[in-house]
């Protein structure tokens, strides 16, 4: 049996000090008292080790049918008590990699391009004819709370905790609290620098509930006919891409989104950009390119012009001219 010293190392020990030095927010160590408080209830008189560990997860998939996603986040909790455990000199073997982890796979998001996005939160967010004065203001700081997230990536969670104390229009920057605890200084998107100066004095950056954003985001996906399910967290998605998309290191997209390492930028969102496999495959290959036709070569390089966004820019007229041996570009601003 668990004795009472094993039971407080795990339950108080494990989750009071060790996410107070760790900065786990209060959701985090809510879900890891909750799978660790289950898994001690389960162990009642049985030794704690490797092997009733593995005993554990088997009882989960077959007894409970917990999915392997709901598994796995189980398993990790578990590993990293062991590890704490152990280093606190509680257990005399550090036995976390001896628990299996099923193996999940990796679902394909659902992503809409930023700037259908875009046309989504302004859908969602116009006032309707039986919208009073009230209303209308509700759904204009929904615009922009969602707006933001477009632009920063931010999760619910942080953007609601967002104080007007927490913006630096001198520097263009702002704080943010991550989910780890840290606080990060982040970059004002220039476009809403405008909005933002309004709202530096107020408590709450942007007052709005996580449930209210995600309605507007439904209705605004409804409005359009797009099928697509978006929500405010799916924008944290999209703006990762939109950047990976776009050419911007993939650093500099890990420190934006403030992952833990670059791998998990690589590992999460890479794979939704092909573009510049495609660039590093058809412009570097000597094969692909002593075999391509001249046209086929012009077409691509109409693709590529086509692809860095001025095309696709409303204050500009690009024109692409072809002849048999030429093609030339002309890029002119709109008076």
């Amino acid at each position: 049996m668990l004795s009472k010293r094993l039971i407080n190392a795990i339950l108080k020990d494990y989750l009071e000090d060790y996410s107070l030095e760790q900065g786990l927010s209060e959701a985090t160590v809510y879900s890891k008292k909750g799978t660790l408080r289950r898994f001690v209830r389960w162990m009642g008189s049985m030794p704690f080790n490797a092997e009733s560990c593995r005993e554990w997860t088997r009882w989960l998939t077959k007894v409970k049918k917990y999915q392997p996603e709901s598994v796995k986040h189980e398993v990790r909790v578990i590993r990293a008590t062991v590890r704490f455990l152990f280093k606190r000199g509680y257990i005399d073997n550090d036995f976390a990699l001896e628990i299996p982890s099923p193996k999940v796979p990796r679902k394909r998001l659902d992503i809409v391009p930023a700037e259908v996005a875009e046309k989504i939160i302004i859908a969602g967010t116009t006032p309707g004819k039986g919208d009073n004065c009230i209303n209308k203001k509700r759904k204009e700081e929904y615009r922009q709370a969602l707006r933001f997230v477009l632009r920063t990536g931010l999760r619910s969670r942080e953007l609601r905790d967002l104080r007007g104390k927490d913006i630096n229009l001198e520097e263009e920057t702002y704080f943010v609290r991550s989910k780890s605890g840290s606080i990060d200084v982040l970059p004002i998107p220039r476009d809403m620098l405008g909005e933002l100066k309004k709202r530096k004095d107020k408590l709450q950056l942007f007052e709005v509930r996580s449930e209210t954003l995600n309605r507007a985001l439904k209705r605004g996906c409804e409005r359009l006919g797009i099928s697509t399910k978006v929500r405010t967290h799916i924008l944290r998605h999209v703006f990762c891409t939109a950047l990976l998309k776009s050419g911007v290191p993939l650093q500099k997209v890990k420190r934006l989104m403030r992952h833990s390492s670059v791998e998990i930028t690589d590992r999460v969102y890479s794979h939704y950009n092909i573009e510049d496999l495609k660039l590093s495959l058809n412009s570097r290959h000597p094969l692909i390119l002593k075999g391509s036709k001249i046209s086929e070569i012009f077409d691509y390089v109409n693709k590529l012009i086509e692809e860095v966004g001025v095309k696709n820019d409303d204050r500009f007229y690009t024109k692409i001219k072809r002849a048999k041996n030429t093609i030339s570009v002309d890029i002119i601003v709109k008076e």
